[in-house]
């Protein structure tokens, strides 16, 4: 026979956050914790940093910042984002990391932003790594454009931030930044001007 023995409700969303948060309570139930303890905990529980960290909100606008660079990763946290916010256009502003991922991730990289309705594509971040010929944002934009019309825009510089968000002024618009590199500071510093 079964019976509700709690209800846990968590304050980060996405059925992967959801999925993660069953296996913590399955493990911490079977360490001896009680429900009550494990409900308290997730309760307390608001994500980490650069997870779908929501770091500016005006009726119109918000900004959300994630660590997302891998294209798994990139379409969950994008589905998410369309799930939970039916009534606004999302905007992406995607720094990609690394010439060697973009090129081994490339095809994925056609099709993870889907759930976007605006793609806006800096030039990679190197970390460390040497140029690759034909492995450009120019390049990713024509491709996914191929794939997708006019969904992908290049940006010169990831400091054009500024110039991507005043073009929906007014809107009612999410505007998520994603990318290992330097877009995470690109955002905050962004944010402190506001």
């Amino acid at each position: 026979e079964s019976k509700k023995v709690a209800q846990i409700n968590i304050r980060i969303p996405g059925s992967h956050n959801v999925l993660n948060a069953l296996g913590a309570i399955s493990l911490a139930y079977n360490m001896g914790v009680s429900f009550e303890q494990i409900e308290s905990s997730i309760k307390m529980f608001h994500g980490v940093g650069r997870r779908f960290q929501l770091l500016h909100k005006i009726p119109n606008l918000e900004v959300i910042d994630d660590y997302g660079h891998h294209p798994t990763e990139i379409a969950a946290t994008l589905n998410t984002a369309k799930a939970t916010r039916k009534d606004r256009r999302l905007v992406v502003i995607f720094e990609p990391h690394r010439y060697s991922r973009t090129k081994e991730c490339w095809n994925e990289f056609l099709h993870c932003f889907n759930d976007a309705d605006d793609l806006y594509l800096a030039p990679i971040y190197p970390a460390s790594e040497k140029e690759m010929i034909g492995i450009n944002t120019n390049r990713l934009v024509e491709d996914i454009n191929h794939l997708h019309p006019e969904l992908a825009n290049k940006m010169n510089n990831i400091s054009d931030i500024d110039e991507v968000i005043q073009k929906y002024k007014g809107q009612n618009v999410t505007v998520m930044t994603l990318g290992a590199g330097t877009i995470g500071k690109a955002i905050r510093e962004w944010v402190k001007v506001q």
